[in-house]
């Protein structure tokens, strides 16, 4: 009870938003409003509607865009920081408008969006620098997958929809700065200790950083052992927020294991009596490069290095492992212009496209997700299996926020939620089976090439469940949740007025 009614929430917002477009489906405009409900105290508050109003410039080529927002304090529990940061709610406009459109001028859906995609090189209206992007292939490979666009006959109270989306790839500059640092130690028996400050929440961040270590230093994977230390440590990280570990962090962790990479192979050379430049490392060992015979063992190297040292004075720091540090401060970000939020406040930006089939329950209203469909552009996978996983939990969160989750206050701002009975969340037994495919553009900043994901399948998630409602029953909805008691609804009075359920192309 406590939780609900002292725990903050996101952000609710109402959202008025005016877009201009040619006849051939081009955008020249996008006018942008945000009310926000702030709740009794700030939490985030200006910072979250300033994000969903740069997002909102972001989502495709929109050469012009307005935006203007007030932040209302409420007597009500207050808004924070969640997935997403905004930009859930301002996509949930957004993508239901693009349907809305498309309709309108009487051109697909698919097509009016591939039209207008993102494309690398791109500079959108508000500043925003697009490096990799992987758009209109997500929104081509889903719609395929889905069936969208084709002329296919489907029974009552069926529909498709699908949803596009942007967010950040590698953090933010809104501080001025987006950095991490990362420690590296290589012990004698060739174990590798790696210490960040960054913090692993259960999103898979200690596992990618391990994997961009263990790939630098050609090391195995389970050699390398992560180190999670706290403020008193010199290892520092802005933390785990703003979808901007694997990133920042990861660009950090590959700097440290250059530079431990750098002192064994200088080692190495002495041992072997070979120039450093012609050493590579590589499952644990070090060899020549062209004559891959000749090699020694990393951990041979590491205990020779330490005897020599001790007895010889060969080496400087006498009896210490071989170590490395790495920082990364993203340089092709910066803080936006406070008189007009013009900036590229984001160093990489991440893509994608959801879409759902549904079915609708004609006598509840329940909406039955059959197929779930998710094409995300991440630069180059590092983790599948986490980046799996971050897929999974941001789509069950967004279906939650699409269907069930709500709060709502009485006259005098007290919570009518508060607790998991009158609070509805969705339990996996209903989570539909979900199409997970990455599209690999390899970001030219990022380490590896990777893009960070954390935040993204939550974002268009809701919009895509409503665009499918729409074309199951001809109703859109502009309010979320969309329960089922709103939607049987509408299935009664179009029924009790002689309307036919259409199911508009």
């Amino acid at each position: 009870k406590e939780e609900f009614e002292t725990g903050r929430t996101r952000h609710p917002m109402k959202i008025t938003l005016k877009t201009g477009i040619k006849k051939d489906g081009t955008l020249t405009a996008r006018a942008l409003k945000i009310i926000t409900n702030n709740g009794a105290y700030n939490s985030h508050g200006i910072s979250v509607t300033r994000n969903a109003g740069s997002k909102g410039s972001q989502l495709y080529r929109v050469p012009n865009f307005k935006f203007d927002a007030m932040v209302i304090y409420t007597n009500t529990v207050y808004g924070g920081a969640l997935r997403g940061y905004g930009n859930p709610q301002v996509h949930f406009a957004i993508e239901s408008q693009m349907d809305m459109i498309a309709e309108r001028i009487g051109i697909n859906g698919v097509d009016l969006r591939l039209k207008n995609a993102n494309q690398p090189g791109d500079v959108t209206a508000s500043g925003a620098r697009i490096t990799s992007c992987g758009l209109s292939e997500c929104i081509a490979t889903c719609a395929k997958a889905l069936g969208i666009g084709a002329s296919i006959d489907k029974p009552p109270y069926r529909g498709v929809g699908m949803a596009a989306m942007i967010h950040t790839g590698g953090g933010n500059k809104t501080y001025g700065y987006n950095f991490s640092s990362v420690r590296i130690k290589i012990n004698y028996d060739g174990t590798v200790n790696v210490f960040t400050g960054s913090v692993d929440m259960g999103q898979g961040a200690h596992t990618v950083i391990q994997q961009i270590v263990a790939e630098t230093l050609g090391v195995p994977i389970d050699s390398v052992r992560i180190v999670a230390v706290d403020t008193d440590s010199e290892v520092m990280c802005m933390g785990s927020h703003a979808s901007r570990v694997t990133f920042v962090a990861g660009n950090a962790a590959i700097e440290a294991a250059l530079d431990a990479k750098h002192k064994t192979l200088q080692i190495a050379g002495t041992i072997l009596d070979v120039s450093p430049d012609k050493l590579e490392m590589k499952g644990g060992q070090v060899f020549v490069k062209n004559n891959p015979k000749q090699w020694i063992p990393l951990r041979e190297i590491l205990a020779k290095a330490y005897y020599d040292r001790r007895q010889k004075g060969v080496y400087e720091n006498a009896g210490a492992p071989i170590s490395g540090w790495g920082f990364f401060d993203d340089k092709s970000s910066s803080m936006a212009d406070p008189s007009t939020g013009y900036g590229n406040i984001n160093p990489t930006y991440t893509f994608g496209a959801q879409g759902v089939e549904i079915e609708i329950d004609p006598e509840t209203g329940k909406v039955h997700i059959i197929r779930f469909v998710a094409v995300h552009d991440i630069g180059q996978v590092i983790s599948l299996i986490g980046s799996e996983g971050q897929l999974y939990g941001g789509a069950l969160e967004g279906i939650g926020e699409a269907l069930f989750e709500e709060i709502t206050f009485d006259s005098q701002g007290r919570v009518r939620e508060s607790n998991f009975l009158d609070y509805k969340i969705q339990t996996a037994a209903d989570m539909p089976d979900i199409d997970v495919t990455f599209i690999e553009t390899v970001d030219p900043e990022g380490p590896y090439g990777a893009k960070a994901f954390g935040e993204c399948p939550l974002v268009p998630t809701a919009a895509a469940i409503a665009n499918a409602i729409y074309d199951a029953i001809g109703h859109r909805f502009t309010r979320l949740p969309i329960k089922s008691e709103y939607i049987l609804d509408v299935i009664k009075k179009k029924l009790k007025g002689g309307e036919q359920l259409c199911t508009p192309k």
